[in-house]
């Protein structure tokens, strides 16, 4: 008989933003398959992984990777899903640079839509696209607000020319026309190619 290889396993939710009670759920369309899952990065494997039986909770930004495991199947390949925890929403966005034609999404309401794209589809609107000039935007808050950290996703893939940003600042205040620098950070570059991944720097 011939052994067939299992798809990977899918996930439930349509938007990889959660609401504050929302929780990760993981499916599969064939019966009887067990999910082994990991949320520190690794890739799971098939004895010692966790098997997905319940809704899954996260707190901030998450990287879950999973596979389908069944008797007298080969295993899936492993796939990964990001998601991140609704916070703050500004009030009102500007984009002080424009984005590449070719992928300059919804405009400036791309980054506060909360809907993420995912890496495979890089010309989907929900990614913005700069290569002429730098990204630059403010975000404007009615009411001040107390950050304790940054999260900063973007699609990587060297052979798309997908890179990520050689350095990033974060500037804030009252005015405009008066930020001061709060923070200047360098994000890892990539040394080999790899396939579309969305990455996440904490600043």
């Amino acid at each position: 008989n011939e052994i067939l290889t299992l798809t990977p396993p899918a996930i439930k939710n349509e938007e990889f933003i959660l609401s504050e009670n929302e929780q990760i759920e993981l499916k599969h369309q064939v019966g009887g398959v067990s999910i082994r899952y990991t949320m520190d990065g690794s890739d799971p494997d098939s004895t010692t992984s966790p098997i997905y039986s319940s809704p899954v909770a996260v707190n901030g930004f998450t990287l879950i990777k999973a596979k389908a495991i069944r008797t007298g199947w080969y295993s899936s390949p492993t796939t990964s899903f990001t998601f991140f925890k609704k916070a703050m929403n500004p009030s009102r966005t500007e984009l002080l640079t424009q984005p590449n034609e070719k992928y300059k999404g919804n405009g400036a309401v791309t980054l506060t839509d909360l809907k993420k794209g995912v890496a495979e589809n890089f010309s989907d609107a929900a990614w913005l696209g700069f290569r002429e000039q730098p990204f630059a935007a403010v975000f404007y808050f009615d009411t001040t607000q107390l950050i304790n950290s940054i999260s900063i996703s973007y699609n990587e893939s060297v052979q798309s020319y997908l890179m990520p940003p050689a350095e990033v600042e974060i500037w804030a205040g009252d005015e405009k026309d008066k930020l001061k620098l709060l923070k200047k950070a360098t994000a890892t570059q990539p040394t080999k190619e790899e396939k579309n991944v969305v990455r996440v720097e904490g600043l």
